[in-house]
């Protein structure tokens, strides 16, 4: 018999507007452009967890909310999933809040030297249409191995 797991869940958003998205610039220990995002809480559902964060994170109301993908990685006790979602903006007036300041731009435009922590390889599974899992897997030389699936 399989032991349970335990798990954090937490959400990545893409938000659309037009040909641009949102992007947070965080200021914290994952500095660096991202997309919002944040916890689940508990007994909220994935979907208004979404519409929770990026109001909070960009003062932004979304709609047409799609799951894009999952990312995971393992912590201490407890593995770590990532629900990527994309949505569509509804308002487009921007609110920064204490995770760091936000903007709209192209996702083209954006200078890698500027991604925070694992953003590049996210970006791939929301552009890739044959990816729907990123994995990040700590090796034991304490490097980090990354798969899709």
């Amino acid at each position: 018999m399989h032991k349970a797991e335990q798990a954090k869940f937490l959400n990545l958003i893409m938000i659309t507007h037009h040909n641009q998205v949102v992007i947070l610039n965080r200021q914290d220990k994952f500095k660096g452009y991202t997309f919002p995002g944040g916890h689940v809480e508990a007994g909220e559902s994935f979907v208004e967890s979404v519409k929770r964060e990026a109001k909070e994170e960009t003062g932004l109301a979304v709609d047409k909310v799609q799951l894009v993908g999952t990312c995971q990685y393992q912590e201490q006790d407890y593995r770590r999933v990532i629900l990527c979602y994309q949505a569509q903006a509804m308002t487009t007036e921007l609110s920064a809040s204490g995770e760091g300041d936000v903007f709209f731009a192209e996702l083209a435009e954006l200078d890698e030297a500027h991604y925070s922590s694992g953003f590049k390889e996210l970006l791939a599974l929301y552009t890739n249409p044959h990816y729907t899992e990123l994995i990040f897997e700590t090796l034991p030389n304490g490097e980090t191995k990354t798969r899709y699936y």
